[in-house]
Protein backbone atom coordinates (compact mmCIF):
# COMPACT_ATOMS: atom_id res chain seq x y z
CA UNK A 1 0.00 0.00 0.00
CA UNK A 2 2.55 2.57 0.90
CA UNK A 3 4.86 1.58 -2.16
CA UNK A 4 1.37 2.48 -4.16
CA UNK A 5 0.59 5.74 -2.47
CA UNK A 6 4.42 7.07 -3.21
CA UNK A 7 4.04 5.70 -6.83
CA UNK A 8 1.14 8.07 -6.99
CA UNK A 9 2.39 10.75 -5.14
CA UNK A 10 5.51 10.88 -7.32
CA UNK A 11 2.88 10.73 -10.47
CA UNK A 12 0.83 13.79 -9.40
CA UNK A 13 3.93 15.89 -8.06
CA UNK A 14 5.14 15.22 -12.05
CA UNK A 15 1.76 15.90 -13.34
CA UNK A 16 1.89 19.27 -11.21
CA UNK A 17 5.34 20.29 -12.65
CA UNK A 18 4.32 19.75 -15.86
CA UNK A 19 1.37 21.75 -15.95
CA UNK A 20 2.94 24.51 -14.00
CA UNK A 21 5.16 24.40 -16.76
CA UNK A 22 2.79 25.13 -19.58
CA UNK A 23 1.04 27.68 -17.33
CA UNK A 24 4.30 29.80 -16.99
CA UNK A 25 4.45 29.37 -20.84
CA UNK A 26 1.09 30.35 -21.54
CA UNK A 27 1.88 33.46 -19.56
CA UNK A 28 4.21 34.31 -21.32
CA UNK A 29 2.39 34.45 -24.54
CA UNK A 30 -0.56 35.82 -23.47
CA UNK A 31 1.85 38.78 -22.10
CA UNK A 32 3.28 38.93 -25.94
CA UNK A 33 0.23 39.28 -27.35
CA UNK A 34 -1.68 41.65 -25.19
CA UNK A 35 1.98 44.11 -25.90
CA UNK A 36 0.75 43.38 -29.44
CA UNK A 37 -2.88 44.13 -29.21
CA UNK A 38 -1.95 47.34 -27.35
CA UNK A 39 0.12 48.21 -30.32
CA UNK A 40 -2.93 47.69 -32.56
Amino acid sequence: MTAALEERIAHLTRTVEDLSEVIARQDQEISLLTRRVALL
